[in-house]
């Protein structure tokens, strides 16, 4: 009743229902439940997860057919990537869980000619998708002989990765199942010659002036190489360090003396100290006062001038002849300039006429004075 009232979202309608379902111990019930389900909302691809993973856990194996449950897990995964392909982790279901009488190449060869039919708009999705069908061929192999069947496939396949990654993605992304094969040659069939060939390739991108990566492949050789091999590879990586990347030359500093102190001797340390310091002042970064900014130390401060106002900017000049000086409003009128010397002239005689003419006045009263005392 519940569901014929909600014809709008039945989803958490079925949801609520089947979480009183799973009480049940009859898996057949709950099953049905997700059927109706999904068949309402199979774009859900959070719905389809969960019903895989409820059918992986709940539905036991028969004697009459050992296989029932992964057949049955791998009909409900393909109806699931059909119906929300852009959801990586419902492909990774699907390749791990193969029919039955279907080899692990066939089942992987069929799953990816899927995958890269429908694609993936993230690169980190096609990369998990990628890693797990890579995962299923080795997890496989129980003879690792470089002439064994499954040996050849896998390589076939981490090559039909890095070439398909690289040709829809671009840029680096294929490295990193480059550096997985490489482990591989390594580790699982001791092919220095083919690792130290897919790092060169690795080291010759971009990634070569990240440090990490130097320092993942130096540990990786580390097990089979000479101490003095080990030691150029790590001048080797100090060389390869640019400026895009400041931090890089401490990191390779600081890994190459714990590996002197390790494995060297003090005469061997101090040449390694000498290499890094040439290094490091040929760096802009650590040649420059920029060092402090990363080393947490107060970057040295500096005077700086306003330029708005130009008397600050104005350096002082020492020389031995009279500077110039700049007099605003300079006169350049001849109209404007000082009066010449016979005008002076007559002012200074208007001036003294002026005292002569005061002066006699004094005179005259005084001589009136005079007259007067005398009668």
């Amino acid at each position: 009743n519940e569901l014929m009232r909600n014809n709008e979202s039945t989803l958490s309608v079925y949801e609520n229902y089947i979480k009183v379902s799973l009480n049940d111990k009859d898996p057949s019930f709950t099953i049905c439940l997700y059927e109706r389900s999904i068949k309402d909302n199979y774009l859900q691809s959070d719905l389809w997860k969960q019903y895989i993973k409820y059918v992986s856990i709940n539905v036991e194996e028969d004697d009459d057919s050992s296989n029932k449950r992964i057949d049955q897990l791998n009909m409900i995964s393909l109806r699931a990537v059909k119906n929300c392909y852009w959801d990586s982790e419902l492909w990774i279901r699907l390749i791990r869980t193969p029919s039955s009488g279907v080899t692990s190449e066939t089942h992987v060869d069929n799953v990816l000619e899927s995958v890269m039919n429908y694609g993936f708009n993230d690169v980190n999705d096609c990369l998990d998708v990628w890693n797990a069908a890579i995962d299923a061929i080795q997890f496989g192999i129980t003879n690792w002989e470089a002439t064994e069947t499954l040996v050849v496939y896998l390589q076939g396949l981490l090559q039909r990765a890095i070439d398909y990654i690289q040709q829809v993605y671009g840029e680096n992304h294929h490295c990193q199942i480059q550096t997985r094969w490489a482990n591989l040659e390594l580790l699982k069939l001791n092919n220095m010659a083919g690792c130290q060939s897919l790092w060169n390739s690795i080291l010759s991108t971009s990634l070569g002036e990240d440090a990490h990566i130097w320092l993942e492949y130096i540990n990786l050789i580390s097990k089979n190489l000479d101490v003095t091999v080990i030691r150029k590879f790590y001048q080797k990586a100090l060389n390869a360090l640019t400026k895009h990347d400041q931090q890089n030359p401490d990191i390779i500093k600081m890994a190459w003396f714990q590996f002197e102190r390790d494995y060297g001797t003090q005469k061997t340390l101090i040449i390694a100290e000498n290499k890094c310091t040439a290094k490091m002042r040929k760096v802009p970064a650590f040649s420059d006062t920029s060092h402090f900014k990363q080393r947490g130390q107060p970057k040295p401060v500096t005077k700086k001038f306003n330029v708005k106002n130009k008397h600050t900017q104005r350096k002082p000049v020492i020389t031995d002849k009279p500077v110039p000086i700049d007099v605003p409003n300079i006169i350049t009128n001849e109209s404007e300039m000082l009066p010449e010397t016979s005008t002076m002239d007559s002012e200074s005689n208007k001036r003294k006429t002026v005292i002569v003419e005061v002066e006699s006045q004094s005179a005259s009263k005084k001589f009136a004075m005079s007259e007067t005392t005398e009668k």
